[in-house]
């Protein structure tokens, strides 16, 4: 059962092997709002359309380093 009150998820590392697994098991737990924070060090944009074959969604993303300071997200996508 999905908590209702909940807005969205965070998922660090989205694009790579386990934040791309993880979206696909919170996709098949019910969860609609998650979001994508990677920094794409070690994984490509290119995931996304692969999750979006799989889960048939375009999941939101943000192209952010969270270890560094100066690179904050000012803004989510909606």
């Amino acid at each position: 059962m999905v908590v209702q009150y909940l807005r969205m998820i965070l998922v660090s590392g989205g694009a790579g092997y386990i934040g791309s697994n993880t979206i696909i098991a919170l996709d098949e737990m019910g969860f609609q709002d998650v979001l994508s924070v990677d920094n794409f060090l070690n994984s490509k944009a290119d995931s996304y359309d692969r999750l979006e074959k799989i889960i048939g969604k375009r999941v939101s993303s943000v192209e952010c380093d969270l270890a560094d300071r100066s690179s904050r997200i000012t803004r989510l996508p909606e």
